[in-house]
């Protein structure tokens, strides 16, 4: 994703996946889901929910200190008096997004899971740096995000993502974002109708130009300081959660 942006169909290859080569099984079946905005935040869904697809979503996750969800919250209080309630925390363990979300066909998963096996096998561990509190607002305008940039080793998360890129297009599915900003996430929040005729560039200046931005600021790069955000972590291992079910990729 980049300052503004933030955050398909099989292809005809459907050899069965090695069973040897997949750590778990995703075969099965996800059960019917009706979306109700309201029991997560009011975010809607970035695509329509279709039957037999998968909301799936490859990432790196990053180990956190017990101090880091007391970081969330006191971001997350700052956020309240002008968002209310429709400020959420980072649902799971802090990550480095290798793709967007996107809906997979589930009989595509096990051929997606062993492609991205064999492809990252070979890829070795990196060291990378968080390193400065960012400001993203997604493509519609309706929800922002408060995260922390991320800077790698000789280019190594880049190079990561283009293989992951390589492997979506073989299945038409959505590759990253063309103009990257490398970051973790932190906290998510919905945007007012104010928001919704600006660009994303526009609500980004918007927001910032808010007395909360500075405070946010300022607790992000204490808690980078202090260590209760790593500034520094050890890429290695890649993860895709598809689904309920969610698998790890060693790097080698």
């Amino acid at each position: 994703s980049n300052s503004s942006n933030k955050k398909g169909s099989s292809s005809s290859n459907n050899s069965p996946a090695k069973q040897q080569n997949l750590p778990t099984p995703f075969r099965d079946t996800v059960p019917a889901h009706r979306d109700d905005p309201s029991l997560h935040g009011n975010r809607t869904r970035a695509y329509p929910h279709e039957e037999g697809n998968w909301p799936t979503h490859i990432y790196i996750s990053v180990d956190v200190s017990s101090e880091f969800h007391d970081v969330l919250q006191e971001i997350v209080e700052k956020l309240k008096p002008t968002f209310g309630d429709n400020v959420l925390p980072v649902s799971r363990k802090l990550h480095i997004s290798l793709s967007k979300s996107f809906p997979l066909p589930a009989h595509a998963v096990d051929a997606v899971l062993d492609k991205t096996l064999r492809n990252l096998r070979t890829m070795k561990a990196f060291n990378a740096t968080l390193h400065e509190p960012a400001l993203f607002v997604n493509e519609a305008s309706t929800r922002a995000f408060i995260g922390v940039r991320c800077l790698s080793e000789c280019n190594q998360l880049d190079a990561v993502i283009d293989t992951v890129d390589g492997i979506l297009r073989q299945f038409d599915a959505p590759t990253y974002y063309e103009e990257r900003a490398n970051h973790v996430s932190l906290v998510s929040f919905v945007l007012g109708s104010e928001y919704a005729a600006l660009s994303p560039n526009a609500a980004v200046t918007k927001l910032q130009a808010s007395s909360w931005w500075s405070d946010v600021e300022g607790i992000i790069k204490s808690a980078l300081r202090f260590g209760d955000i790593p500034s520094r972590i050890l890429a290695k291992a890649v993860v895709c959660k598809s689904g309920n079910k969610t698998c790890s990729f060693d790097l080698a």
